[in-house]
């Protein structure tokens, strides 16, 4: 390429001035490749900065900023004017590259909970245990024993288990018989407690047990061992959820009798002592309750059965009607087969009782009261002189 080779054509050479008129068109082309080469040098250095930036500074912080400067010159056309090659900036001069500041992080730690284990609860299949007693009824004599079988049955899918008395004996008595005072009936000197523990057998599912047990038809001496005879009547044997009818008739030879006068008669406000007899038929010593007239005087205090206990008072209040309750009960130690004589105080007040203890006297006329169960005939007369 020859220098002529841009000119606008015709072109015509020329001594003068059309070399003067090259020369500038040839400076102009030659200033026009500098600006040109100039940009590009400096666009290649500002990239080139921009990737050594993002090289180093790229790691999560924040980027050091490079200012890349470019300094443009202007240059204004004179025919005597020599134009300066413009020289770019680079902005290492006069940027600032600033340290990043070292980042702390906090990591929490984790402390695993502790929970204890569950409890696995195993839900077995219920149990349904089922008592049958043999015979389902009772006919027993006062003063024996009899045996008797009941089955415990597990309908049920799982195991269960059976709890009943452990007795080596269960006493029978009437329901409707105090068991420690009876009228006109004996009692253990010491009785024995009734059944308190229990015994418990494991029942397998869909099986079955047998047991036998010994009913006595009486009170137990726990003292001595011995079986008092209990009055006839009715009750019930309960074991587990099962029950037996019992009825008990009369022994062989009743335990004990009394003798004691039907009717009685006492001048008003006077003394009357009425004799008694007490006989035990049993082998072995036996504990009574009498109930009636107040007895004392052997020795035994008697208790009133008012209701604060004390034994004075009139026990059968204006118009004195009959006595619809003993008026005392006094406690007999008897010995084997022993016959005991006993007084009764029955004067004529109205608590029976000695006259020195402040009783009103009783008006003449008739009157009753009860003595063990049995209506007595009681005439107060006018005193005496």
């Amino acid at each position: 390429m020859s220098m002529y080779d841009d000119l606008d054509p015709p072109y015509i050479p020329s001594t003068d001035t059309a070399f003067a008129r090259v020369a500038t068109r040839a400076r102009r082309l030659r200033l026009r490749r500098r600006v040109a080469l100039t940009g590009l040098s400096g666009a290649a250095t500002v990239l080139v900065v921009v990737l050594a930036s993002v090289a180093f500074a790229g790691g999560g912080g924040k980027p050091n900023r490079v200012t890349v400067g470019v300094d443009n010159t202007t240059t204004t056309r004179k025919a005597s004017t020599t134009l300066a090659t413009p020289t770019p900036t680079v902005g290492a001069a006069t940027s600032t590259t600033r340290k990043a500041a070292p980042t702390t992080t906090t990591v929490p730690v984790t402390v695993p909970v502790t929970r204890p284990p569950k409890a696995t609860t195993t839900t077995l299949p219920p149990a349904h245990i089922v008592v049958t007693l043999y015979p389902s009824q009772l006919v027993i004599q006062s003063g024996t024993t009899v045996t008797v079988s009941y089955i415990a049955r597990n309908s049920g899918n799982g195991p269960g288990r059976l709890a009943v008395p452990a007795c080596p004996d269960n006493q029978l008595w009437p329901d409707d018989i105090s068991r420690s005072e009876p009228v006109l009936w004996p009692v253990p000197v010491s009785p024995a407690a009734f059944c308190t523990t229990l015994a418990r057998t494991p029942i397998p599912a869909h099986q079955s047990r047998t047991f036998q047990l010994k009913l006595v038809a009486g009170l137990l001496d726990g003292g001595a061992g011995h079986l008092i005879p209990s009055p006839p009547g009715r009750t019930t044997f309960r074991i587990a959820n099962a029950k037996l009818a019992v009825a008990i008739t009369a022994p062989n030879v009743t335990p004990l009798t009394v003798d004691h006068p039907a009717t009685v008669t006492t001048a008003s406000n006077a003394e009357h002592w009425v004799d008694f007899t007490i006989t035990n038929h049993l082998p072995f010593p036996v504990r009574y309750v009498d109930q009636g007239p107040c007895s004392s005087d052997i020795g035994i205090p008697c208790e009133a059965t008012t209701p604060d206990g004390s034994v004075t008072g009139d026990l059968r209040l204006p118009p004195y009607a009959t006595a619809k309750q003993p008026l005392y009960v006094t406690h007999f130690l008897l010995g084997a087969n022993e016959t005991k004589t006993a007084r009764a105080q029955v004067h004529g007040t109205t608590s029976l009782q000695d006259i020195d203890l402040g009783s009103p006297a009783m008006p003449p006329g008739l009157y009753a009261f009860d003595w063990d169960g049995q209506k007595v005939k009681f005439t107060v007369t006018a005193p005496g002189p």
